[in-house]
Formats: C-alpha cells, structure tokens, sequence
C-alpha cells in the first residue's frame, strides 16, 4: 500500500492492535484511474498484500466541485454518479468481481448497514441483560418499601410493642424465681456472713448490724433464723429472684 495508508493504519493499531474494529477507506479513487492498469488494479485494491487479509478495505470517489461555485448538483445526486463513475472506471480496467464488491459509495454504505446490524444484534444481549438485572434489583427494593411500609403502619406498631411488653414481663417470672444449675448461688448463713465481713472492712458504722440487744452477735441472729424461726429456705442455695425475695423476708424479720 502507498505511505498514507499505511500511516494511517499505524496510528489505528494504536487503538485496535488487531483491527477487530477497523474499516479502511481509501478516497479520491477518481486520481488514481489513470495509473491504473488491467495487471496492477486488482493488486492497488488489495494494497500489494501489505494489508492484513481480515481488514475490511473500500476505495471510492466524494463529490466535490470547484471551490468558491455552487454544487452542480444535489449532493445525493453528486454521490450516485461518483460511486457509477468508479464503477464504470475500475471495471473498464478489469477488476475482478471479488474486488469489485469494495468500490464506490453504494457498496461501502451496504456494509456499513450490515456491519451496524450484526454489532446492534451482538450488543442488544448485553444491553437486555443489564435491563433485567436492574429490573430484578428494582423489584426487590419494591419489595423491600412495601415490607417497610407495612411494619411501618402506626395499628401494626402499637400491636408490636404490646407483643414486646407482654414477652418482657414474662421473662421477669424465671428470672424473679431463679435459675437452677446457675452460679452463683448462697444459702442465707453465707450472704449474711459476707455482708457483714464487707462492712467490718470498710469500717461501717452507720447502721446497726443486730436487729436487737438480746443478740450477742450474727451467730446468735443466725441461730434464731434458722433454729427458731425457722425461716423457709435458710439453707438453700438460690440465685435471682429467689434470692431478692428471701432477701426482703429477712429484712422485714431484721425491721421488726
């Protein structure tokens, strides 16, 4: 092929190393009928087998007129008697008809036709594709403001605090009567002998630790819970509620 060509084909491997995307064009053919002979056309057309084999290649005249004047034509009318002239020009010099199917305006406009049919086909599969993805994602974010919005109704709120009230105050039972098998857990005897070893460590004065004279100390008060008393649960060891409610037993015993 001649130097421009082949520059303009080094710059489009920039962008299409392997020319997948690339149709060459070759104009003003209208200079080139005079250099033309029945032994070198087909060989022009074919770029003197420098041009890679898959390349789509076209050689076609333009209108054009005198610079300054006025068209002597329309310019469809330009194009049609071009493209008829290079036609007439290339089979005159005889252009096989292989080659021929790659002259003129007409035959490059059919395959730009066909080209953007077959590229429009291959990409309305992937353009389909992201249209269903969207609409998949459209309906799950429905689906999503609609679930929203009926948890959201002010009856269906009301109703789910109530339900939510209800279960906490029935989690209160087990925890108010204890635990079983759940550490830690005391007798009263402990939890009364801890209570006022902590206070005799801290040094505690303000409060009484005997709920009357007659007690020499906690042993005696111990003994009266247990032996006279005979205070319910004394020595069972309990945890939770169990042990808050056996607590305020022995307080209001201690008060009286």
């Amino acid at each position: 092929g001649d130097a421009a060509t082949m520059s303009s084909l080094a710059r489009c491997r920039n962008l299409d190393p392997k020319f997948e995307r690339t149709v060459l064009i070759r104009n003003k053919l209208d200079k080139y009928y005079k250099d033309l002979t029945p032994d070198t056309v087909s060989k022009w057309v074919d770029g003197f087998g420098d041009l890679p084999d898959h390349l789509p290649r076209f050689a076609l005249t333009l209108p054009f007129w005198l610079e300054g004047t006025e068209p002597p034509k329309p310019f469809r009318d330009l194009t049609k008697d071009m493209d008829a002239e290079d036609m007439a020009q290339m089979k005159q010099r005889g252009l096989s008809e292989k080659y021929l199917k790659t002259i003129g305006f007409s035959n490059f406009t059919a395959f730009m036709e066909s080209r953007i049919e077959t590229m429009f086909g291959d990409a309305i599969g992937r353009v389909l594709g992201g249209l269903k993805d969207l609409k998949e994602v459209a309906d799950s974010e429905l689906d999503g403001l609609a679930a929203e919005y009926q948890d959201t109704d002010p009856k269906r709120i009301v109703s789910t605090v109530r339900d939510c009230g209800v279960s906490f105050a029935m989690a209160l039972t087990p925890v108010m009567e204890g635990v079983l098998e759940l550490q830690p857990v005391q007798n009263l005897e402990d939890e009364l002998r801890e209570f006022h070893e902590y206070h005799q460590a801290l040094g505690s004065n303000h409060f009484s630790t005997k709920p009357a004279d007659e007690f020499a100390g906690l042993g005696d008060y111990i003994h009266y819970l247990r032996d006279q008393l005979q205070m319910p649960t004394f020595d069972v060891e309990v945890n939770g509620g169990a042990q808050f409610r056996r607590l305020m037993f022995e307080v209001e015993i201690f008060l009286r």
